[in-house]
């Protein structure tokens, strides 16, 4: 081999090792952009400075201090909390709707005050249109005889015991059951010690009982007063929640970022991108839980006027109110719809023959069709 040979492969060797290293340069710098560009989006999308990101230990002391200062403003707010969480949840509702007539370059003290003019106006018509039809359910409610319930019952009873076979036999174990004979005694033993009060000695009994409450009272001068109190207590209350409401709804935004200044200017973005995130949840889950409740109440009203059920305007309102409720809920609204259904049967089903205890049947089904939809498609 000659020397300009070897020399020549020298040559390649070095060239191809200069190629490697300025692939492997050129392979890291990609790298390092490509990890940039995505810490870059990162604190875009954050809308928050590299510089100002919290530490653990940072954010452990923050929640700390939020922790004890919400402790200090509820134990000296405690005499009018309820009061300000009261308003502060009618302001968090209402500001969506608010912020959204500012974007459509609104003014938002005239939206504010239209908006609230509606619910002022909606508060005091809902209860004149309400009232007369709760009235009317009240009175269908009740419109029940106690002694003639109580006397089907017993009929119920009875006719369900002379139908019971008068002997069970369980083959497996060779054991045998006289129970026919062993409850038609004990109703004989019951219907002969049985003493059903009148309507008019319950009344009398009650008006005994109340008799010993009214020492209580020394005039009528007091209960008045009493009356009067409530109300103008009521009155001040709802005026006091209602503008607080108003001004919480209309400076929103100024109340945002003065919670915002209150923290140092490198954090402001990160805090602000907090509150932003949060706030979006809350209000998609009161959202929610409020379209939740009217869907509830309003199916249950409708599937139970459909089947003749006495006050199904109350009973519905009730359920809807009881969603708020979790598990449990459901369950306590059904149990005075059943209550009802065993006690005056349905207006409707009645007539077709369907007995009171079938419709309380039908009742908790249909309760549990309105929870199965809720489940699965609400």
């Amino acid at each position: 081999m000659t020397e300009t040979t070897i020399h020549g492969a020298h040559d390649g060797d070095d060239t191809a090792g200069e190629a490697q290293e300025v692939a492997e340069r050129q392979e890291t710098n990609l790298t390092k952009a490509a990890v940039q560009v995505l810490q870059a989006d990162e604190d875009e999308e954050l809308d928050v400075p590299a510089s100002s990101r919290w530490d653990r230990a940072t954010k452990r002391t923050v929640l700390v201090l939020l922790i004890v200062a919400s402790a200090i403003m509820i134990w000296l707010a405690s005499p009018v909390l309820p009061i300000l969480i009261f308003a502060g949840i009618i302001a968090y509702l209402l500001s969506p709707i608010v912020d959204f007539c500012d974007r459509l370059h609104i003014p938002r003290s005239l939206s504010t005050i239209v908006l609230f003019v509606l619910l002022l106006v909606g508060f005091i018509l809902l209860p004149v249109l309400l009232i007369p039809v709760l009235l009317t359910q009240l009175s269908s409610l009740g419109n029940y005889n106690p002694q003639a319930i109580t006397r089907d019952v017993i009929n119920w009873l009875g006719t369900s015991l002379d139908n019971l076979p008068e002997l069970i036999k369980i083959p497996m174990l060779g054991l045998e059951f006289p129970i026919g004979n062993t409850l038609q005694e004990l109703q004989a033993n019951f219907q002969q010690y049985l003493v059903i009060p009148t309507l008019a000695e319950l009344l009398n009994y009650i008006q005994q009982v109340i008799g010993t409450t009214t020492t209580v009272v020394s005039s009528t001068a007091v209960i008045g007063i009493s009356v009067v109190g409530g109300i103008v207590q009521f009155l001040f209350t709802f005026l006091v929640i209602f503008f607080m409401s108003l001004y919480l709804t209309k400076d929103a935004p100024k109340i945002r970022s003065y919670v915002q200044s209150l923290f140092p200017p490198s954090y402001q973005p990160e805090f602000g991108e907090l509150l932003r995130r949060i706030s979006h949840i809350w209000q998609a889950f009161f959202r929610g839980q409020i379209i939740l409740c009217l869907i509830i109440g309003i199916t249950t009203w409708l599937s139970l006027e459909l089947a003749g059920m006495p006050g199904a305007l109350i009973l519905g309102a009730v359920a809807g109110a009881l969603e708020i409720v979790p598990n449990l809920g459901p369950t306590l609204a059904m149990l005075p719809a059943v209550i009802v259904a065993l006690i005056q049967g349905s207006d409707v089903l009645g007539p077709m023959g369907i007995d009171n205890f079938s419709f309380a049947l039908i009742t908790v089904g249909i309760y549990f069709l309105i929870q199965q939809l809720e489940n699965n498609i609400v």
